[in-house]
């Protein structure tokens, strides 16, 4: 166990960039829908293409790929190279990654060049990527598990409450680098306080279940449910100390980290910590959108003018002003007042606009991506 320990330890301590920073990376979820709006079957039917025929495809552009299986029985799961990778999700979303990279024009042009080579292969299917919260059409028990082992043993580890999570979103995944311990235990917990904050702002989830959707953090609940006592905020990420050790620890005791002590990347916390810290609580989100929250992000956690305001604004340097169960208050206040809530005491449509702000501030000629986010609005 201490030797897991220390190497997790190292892991992050190695991970700490100083004054080397400045890099975003990204995952995003996409469906791939037929044109009824259903999803798309892992194999294709009558001639017509599928999940596993579609990464085919894509693997001729994206050539170092990952099978179900050993050799050339699987079908692809993944497929990547230097900048970018596809990949299918547990209920068979098409998953985009972008490698870090420094600016906002870089990570748009590989998103663009990414959903260009991929349309060219639905378009003559009659298939298109839609990137939603939730399944748009379907319901759960409809979706099809992409039958990949690591999935199964996901599925069967956290149970049927995950199916939601699992099978019917789309998420999407921020990562920042830290220069230190103190930097990233910082943006953990800001991150964590804001994220009821981030979801109301990038909400996209019009259905849940093939039904009409009304709440505004649906899948910061669904965590919450997949996961209990997992799911959601790290336990202890407020009390005083909480740092690297804390952290290795949880990771341990709930089996997040491989046997060379890398944290694993799981779909159930607000905010984990691996070589970045990493931000899930916004939905999927269309480009132009999606770039905005990107430079929104980068406004506030490549800042250390914005960090230390915050701090001060959430009173983080008070010990015992908040506890696990703080987040899951402001979802419900949330839930109920929508942006009349007030959280940490502003509003939330005062949060909105100071962190657009704050951001626009420190941007220079990024801000101006910031547009097409503060006009969004999905439903």
């Amino acid at each position: 166990m201490e030797e897991s320990k220390a190497e997790i330890l190292e892991f992050l301590e190695h991970s700490c960039k100083g004054g080397d920073m400045g890099y975003v990376a990204l995952t995003q979820f996409h469906f791939v829908l037929d044109e009824d709006g259903d999803p798309v079957p892992l194999h294709g039917q009558r001639g017509r293409l599928g999940l596993a025929e579609l990464m085919e495809k894509l693997s001729e552009f994206w050539p170092d790929v990952v099978r179900s299986e050993e050799g050339e029985g699987g079908f692809i799961v993944a497929a990547g190279r230097p900048l970018s990778a596809v990949s299918l999700g547990h209920g068979g979303q098409l998953v985009v990654s972008l490698a870090p990279m420094l600016t906002m024009a870089e990570m748009e042009a590989e998103y663009r060049n990414v959903l260009f080579r991929v349309e060219q292969v639905l378009d003559p299917a009659g298939y298109r990527l839609e990137a939603k919260g939730f399944h748009p059409r379907a319901a759960v028990e409809d979706i099809e598990p992409v039958p990949y082992a690591p999935y199964w043993e996901l599925q069967e580890q956290l149970g049927t409450a995950a199916l939601p999570l699992l099978l019917g979103t789309g998420r999407c995944r921020v990562g920042f680098q830290y220069a230190s311990e103190e930097d990233a235990i910082l943006k953990l917990r800001i991150a964590s306080l804001l994220g009821p904050i981030l979801a109301f702002m990038t909400e996209n989830s019009p259905v849940f279940d093939a039904e009409a959707n009304a709440d505004p953090v649906l899948d910061m609940g669904l965590a919450r449910a997949a996961a209990p006592g997992v799911g959601g905020t790290l336990p202890g990420l407020f009390s005083p100390g909480f740092g690297f050790e804390a952290y290795a620890a949880w990771l341990l005791e709930h089996g997040l980290a491989d046997e060379h002590g890398t944290p694993l990347r799981e779909l159930t916390q607000d905010v984990d910590l691996s070589n970045m810290v990493e931000l899930a609580q916004a939905d999927a989100l269309p480009l132009e959108v999606l770039m905005g929250y990107l430079a929104l992000l980068k406004g506030i956690f490549y800042s250390p003018t914005n960090l230390e305001m915050l701090q001060i604004m959430l009173k983080l340097d008070r010990a015992g002003s908040y506890t696990d169960a703080t987040v899951g208050e402001a979802m419900e206040a949330l839930r109920a007042k929508g942006s009349d809530a007030v959280l940490y005491g502003r509003s939330v449509s005062a949060w909105v606009d100071l962190l657009f702000a704050m951001a626009g501030q420190v941007l220079g000629t990024e801000g101006s991506y910031l547009e097409a986010l503060q006009e969004f609005k999905a439903f």
